[in-house]
């Protein structure tokens, strides 16, 4: 079972998300709240599996307290709902450590699998967000590294391609390194690796610098889970 806190200010679409959730048997909302506060609150005393929120609420945007809700519940993943296509937006998300990233307007159908992606260690940005990012200049991105794409691209090995698509496709360290047949710590070791020569930060950043320089392609960005997670 997924617990899912829904922070969202206005009422009615809170209450039309928390209907679209009701529905699937291993997804629980476990609270309901309009701000940031709330979502402090909640992090600190019910340490979910996923925190769902507005990009944007009157005391705060979910980029200023994903860092203060990481250090509350360090295992909760977050997950920011917008309401317009913008990269600059979706990047910020992204560099904060938010691994989902939706358009209210779009995505409300996939956001059952969306869920259980982020919560398995995997990240969702919409297609539409992802699609402008994709087409970006890699140096509008602080956060990726200035060589050139060929360059970073070629510093990977197969493996490690492998399992930075089995993150994309939301599997976890287990399902990879069972997938692969090599140890989970093995998994782990791949990915401190690519931390260190990327000088990136976390799997959702490491996800849109392998899209970047061609070492996933498009299309494997799930919009479904793997065999066997459905709801």
């Amino acid at each position: 079972m997924i617990g899912i806190v829904m922070i969202c200010e206005k009422q009615e679409e809170r209450t039309r998300i928390i209907k679209i959730l009701s529905a699937y048997e291993d997804l629980c909302v476990v609270h309901a709240g309009k701000d940031g506060y709330d979502a402090l609150i909640a992090a600190e005393r019910l340490q979910p599996d996923i925190i769902i929120m507005d990009m944007h609420m009157t005391d705060a945007n979910a980029p200023e307290l994903a860092p203060m809700i990481k250090r509350k519940s360090p295992s909760t993943r977050l997950i920011a709902l917008a309401s317009y296509e913008g990269e600059d937006s979706a990047r910020t998300a992204v560099k904060a450590g938010i691994s989902g990233y939706l358009l209210k307007e779009t995505d409300m159908d996939i956001l059952p699998n969306s869920i259980r992606i982020v919560s398995h260690g995997g990240c969702y940005i919409s297609k539409p967000i992802i699609k402008r990012v994709f087409n970006a200049a890699p140096n509008r991105f602080p956060w990726i590294s200035k060589k050139s794409k060929t360059h970073i691209a070629s510093n990977f090995s197969p493996m490690e391609r492998r399992i930075f698509t089995g993150i994309a496709q939301g599997y976890s360290d287990d399902e990879i390194a069972e997938n692969l047949h090599i140890a989970p710590g093995t998994v782990r070791n791949y990915m401190s690796i690519a931390k260190r020569k990327t000088g990136l930060k976390n799997r959702t950043q490491l996800v849109l610098q392998a899209l970047m320089c061609g070492m996933i392609q498009f299309p494997d960005i799930p919009v479904s889970l793997p065999e066997g997670r459905a709801g």
